[in-house]
């Protein structure tokens, strides 16, 4: 049995709070320390909103910005229950370069990667101050003492930690789909069919899933980003801008670069269907100019068939799945942008 610690799930496990099933079919709740540290943070930005009472912009900027520590890991897990999702519904599928030992479906393409804690370290280093910009963040959010200043590092880091699982999350989505799409597996792409192919089925979804998770995280940042845009210039504000567009990007990429994977890979299964169909038609043909003896009327009617299949084939969208997965960008984008321009017309 496929279970989240020893089996392909582990690959993209994080330590956020999940309800599993253990050996003996018991539920049983995991990363309740982080849970608790996370919940800790978010109350002391709160206080510090409360009690501080900072002038224009920079109390609701920390407050909204806070909840990303509740919901950033609540975000995460989600994107895992997804890929559990997916790994189901690819459990079924072998490679036809797998050997018989390799386990089928998710085993093949959930492989661990080794640019994960590079990536989660990456927002980390962004946004928790250095030694050289320690003195700017105490100005700007008016923290007074060493103490102060710790403690507002550290919850920019755990801000930052989740950010990095969640930009590590998008990097993983990418990889799994392309992984899957480039893979010829038993899943036999039918032009008669007049529906997708169960693996692209999966793989839009998926997609798409993940799309508008990392959206509902750019939806709590985007607010507290372009407070910090408005009313900062410099460094700082081309720092701010360059993380908006970022996840912007990432959105679109989720969903385009997804649906490219699945139009290749729809492309090589209706061009290797035409090959084959190419063989039976030249087979026939090849018997029109042979003027010794007559074509037989069965013959004819088939190679007739075929033309006309063929005919069929070429005219269709090869994959009606991508097209419509392009047409959910702007499903995707729109939270983040109406928070954006609810942030804007606040602050102006």
């Amino acid at each position: 049995m496929m279970t989240e610690t020893n089996g392909p799930l582990s690959a993209v496990r994080t330590p956020y709070p999940r309800v599993h099933r253990d050996s003996a079919s018991h539920l049983r709740l995991d990363g309740m320390g982080v849970a608790a540290v996370h919940v800790l943070a978010f109350a002391v930005s709160e206080v510090w909103v409360i009690w501080s009472s900072p002038a224009g912009w920079r109390g609701p900027a920390v407050a909204i910005a806070a909840m990303w520590l509740l919901i950033g890991p609540v975000l995460v897990v989600a994107w895992e229950h997804e890929v559990k999702v997916l790994a189901t519904k690819l459990k079924w599928l072998q490679p036809a370069s797998a050997s018989a030992e390799q386990e089928p479906g998710c085993g093949q393409f959930l492989r661990p990667d080794r640019w994960r804690y590079p990536l989660i370290g990456l927002p980390v280093l962004l946004i928790t101050p250095t030694p050289w910009s320690s003195k700017s963040l105490a100005a700007e959010l008016h923290l007074h003492g060493s103490f102060r200043l710790s403690v507002a590092v550290g919850v920019l880091g755990l801000g930052g930690i989740a950010a990095g699982y969640g930009l590590w999350a998008a990097a993983k989505t990418l990889v799994v789909t392309y992984r899957v799409a480039h893979q010829d597996v038993n899943d036999e792409w039918n032009p008669f069919e007049g529906v997708a192919a169960p693996t692209s089925e999966a793989l839009a979804r998926f997609s798409f899933a993940s799309a508008l998770i990392f959206a509902a995280g750019g939806t709590c940042l985007m607010p507290g980003l372009l407070a910090g845009v408005l009313n900062t210039d410099g460094t700082v504000s081309l720092l701010l801008i360059a993380i908006m567009c970022l996840i912007g990007s990432v959105v679109i990429a989720l969903i385009a670069l997804p649906a490219w994977f699945l139009s290749a890979r729809s492309k090589r299964h209706q061009h290797a269907y035409l090959k084959r169909l190419a063989c039976d038609i030249e087979e026939l043909t090849a018997s029109v100019f042979d003027l010794s003896e007559p074509m037989e009327q069965q013959n004819y009617l088939r190679l007739r068939s075929l033309l006309e299949m063929r005919s069929h084939v070429i005219t269709q969208p090869a994959s009606p799945t991508s097209v419509e997965l392009v047409k959910r960008i702007p499903v995707a984008i729109l939270l983040p942008a109406l928070t954006t321009g609810a942030a804007w017309l606040a602050l102006i």
